[in-house]
């Protein structure tokens, strides 16, 4: 009985958020952006059988499988020339990281070790790679070459550091980490001094940032309301702001190119699948209908002229 309780008034408190929600955000009134066929989406599914990589138009329209391992192939992301697409694969044991062109052919593989890297991201300039590895005995955040050369340890910490992104700048590195505190939080990296920065004090899990093209603002994955949600914030840890608001899971944020949309996993329709949304959080429009699991998307680089 006391179980029963407890839930239903989660859900009444969840319920109560939508409603409270949908009176707060007054500064966002636009539609969704136009996409552009041009402007890609990367992202894993599920569908076929296992976890693959998969390409789309950010309409969702033309949806195109890039890897066929038996394997497990995830963590995809664009470069910024849009030649190269790099990710994680467990192809040849673990999973290690590789590149491929952007029609899945050519894959190289970059890390060998006998450990997990996952998460791999390119630098703004393309010359440099984030990933992150439990290679150490815990999860640290280690950049390389794009040809594999150069590794090097950025976080150097006994804690678990992961989820790292760019700033576009190139002069910074957003992450997730336990270093402050025993559940993860957002902290930022000055790449040239090494010296870390704070950003959330939550008392809950916030992960998975990402930073608005100029620079300004960071998006992420918080439990701060009792379920994942996406918020965002300055990239100070200044204003942050939930985005959606529903009782379902909603996690993976990344901004479009421009900085108009954001492109997110939400489970809402039962399963995991890809959503976009206004940057403000309006809008909210399902791009992916498979009857697996969808996650884990990153926009192409290019900004596309508005239509």
């Amino acid at each position: 009985m006391l179980k029963r309780n407890l839930l239903s008034s989660a859900k009444i408190f969840c319920f109560a958020a939508v409603f409270i929600n949908s009176f707060s955000i007054q500064y966002c009134k636009h539609t969704l952006p136009a996409a552009s066929e041009s402007q890609k989406i990367v992202f894993t599914s599920g569908r076929d059988g296992n976890a693959e990589i998969y390409v789309m138009d950010s309409d969702g329209a033309n949806q195109k499988r890039l890897t066929y391992e038996d394997a497990y192939d995830d963590y995809a992301c664009f470069s910024p020339d849009e030649e190269k697409i790099v990710f994680s694969s467990g192809r040849d044991g673990n999973l290690e990281i590789y590149t491929m062109d952007m029609d899945g052919k050519n894959p190289e593989r970059l890390t060998f070790n006998e450990a997990d890297d996952i998460y791999p991201s390119f630098s703004p300039d393309g010359k440099k790679i984030i990933f992150c590895s439990n290679r150490e005995g815990n999860w640290e955040i280690y950049r390389m070459d794009v040809d594999g050369k150069n590794l090097q340890n950025l976080s150097s910490n006994p804690h678990d550091d992961k989820y790292p992104s760019f700033s576009p700048d190139g002069k910074y590195i957003a992450f997730a980490s336990v270093r402050d505190y025993w559940i993860p939080e957002i902290h930022v990296m000055d790449l040239e001094t090494k010296e870390v920065a704070r950003l959330t004090f939550n008392s809950f899990v916030d992960c998975y940032p990402k930073f608005s093209p100029d620079g300004k603002k960071i998006v992420f994955t918080g439990y701060s309301d009792g379920n994942p949600e996406i918020y965002a914030m300055n990239a100070d840890g200044t204003g942050i702001e939930r985005l959606t608001v529903n009782c379902d899971h909603d996690d993976h944020p990344a901004f479009s190119p421009d900085g108009k949309r954001i492109v997110f996993v939400s489970k809402r329709s039962g399963t995991a699948q890809l959503y976009i949304m206004n940057a403000c959080g309006e809008n909210q429009k399902r791009l992916s209908h498979s009857q697996s699991f969808d996650v884990y998307p990153s926009f192409s680089k290019k900004v596309q002229p508005d239509k």
